[in-house]
């Protein structure tokens, strides 16, 4: 039951994400933390970008900011959050 409530929720934020920002596909990353917690990265992958071909890698992100302003990432929020209340 535990796990059905995880996925549906990764489906909502996948579809939130897929509505806000149109990626071409995502890519799941599940991982064990050292304190036995799942971290999942959620991340949208775009054609265009030069990490399109490439495993997913938080340390290297060709094409893409390493770090967005405050009001950049406040944006990123805002849309995801009227995506998930629709």
């Amino acid at each position: 039951l535990e796990r059905n409530i995880f996925f549906s929720d990764v489906f909502m934020v996948s579809v939130a994400i897929k509505r806000a920002f149109s990626p071409d596909a995502f890519e799941y990353g599940y991982f064990e933390d050292i304190d036995d917690r799942l971290v999942l990265h959620i991340v949208p992958k775009y054609k265009s970008n030069a990490d399109w071909a490439m495993p997913f890698d938080p340390r290297f992100s060709p094409g893409n900011p390493a770090q967005l302003s405050a009001a950049e990432y406040e944006n990123i929020a805002i849309k995801l959050r009227q995506e998930l209340h629709k």
